[in-house]
């Protein structure tokens, strides 16, 4: 669990004055910051580069990281992988990204190719999902692409106080 402390004291005064000529409370407020806050980690939480964009952006990517180093085959092909995840892994970077790119004599064999490219493309937009639970209880419009990995991935609990 990661501790955030913010140093609130220039916000707070504005947060006074502006209660000093508004209708709204400081909860509703704040509420309101919070939400606009999650709206923009979510846009910027992998892949994002344009928003509207960013899952066929992530798809792409991962598709074409997997063709660098793999090519599809027929089963009964001898010497061909059936399982092409550990091969994935091995040419990941810290990034998770494929940098080498194989000559197609030497990329490797792998059979039902498209299933595992279909199953690695399903998991676009889940490290943003870690900002599911606060988007829904903030009242956030997450994408459904993102929203379908649940809000397992985070945590929000909401305490008000108000130092005067």
């Amino acid at each position: 669990m990661v501790e955030l402390k913010v140093d609130s004291s220039a916000f707070r005064k504005s947060l006074r004055a502006f209660a000093e000529n508004s209708a709204r409370s400081n909860k509703a407020v704040i509420k309101d910051q919070a939400r606009l806050f999650v709206n923009d980690v979510v846009l910027i939480t992998p892949p994002n580069k344009d928003y509207k964009q960013q899952r066929k952006l992530g798809e792409a990517a991962i598709t074409g990281d997997i063709k660098k180093i793999m090519r599809g085959v027929r089963e009964g092909t001898v010497g061909a992988i059936n399982d092409p995840a550990a091969l994935h892994k091995k040419y990941r970077g810290a990034d998770g990204r494929v940098r080498r790119v194989l000559p197609l004599a030497q990329k490797f064999r792998v059979i039902n190719l498209p299933a595992y490219i279909q199953k690695m493309v399903a998991q676009v937009g889940i490290l943003a999902s870690g900002w599911v639970a606060a988007g829904e209880k903030l009242g956030c419009k997450i994408p459904e692409w993102i929203k379908r990995h649940g809000s397992s991935g985070g945590r929000i609990s909401m305490k008000f106080s108000f130092i005067e």
